[in-house]
């Protein structure tokens, strides 16, 4: 999994300042079918894990469904 360089925010609520992404981010992942995977196009699901943050407070964590379309050649 590649990340994009996060921005340094400070919040009310933390001593430090807080590493976040605000808006959309593009997150990248390397991926390799095994040999007997059917070509075509798939989709991947999964879950990304994630913490919203505003001005105030940081939330519970959550997930948050994904699916990501590929082409297997």
């Amino acid at each position: 999994m590649v990340y994009p360089d996060p921005i340094t925010k400070s919040f009310a609520f933390a001593e430090k300042p807080l590493a976040v992404y605000e808006g959309v981010t593009t997150l990248k992942v390397r991926l390799k079918a095994e040999k007997s995977a059917q070509a075509g196009s798939q989709n991947l699901s999964g879950t990304l894990q994630v913490q919203a943050c505003d001005d105030q407070v940081c939330y519970a964590p959550g997930t948050l469904p994904v699916s990501i379309p590929l082409s297997i050649k």
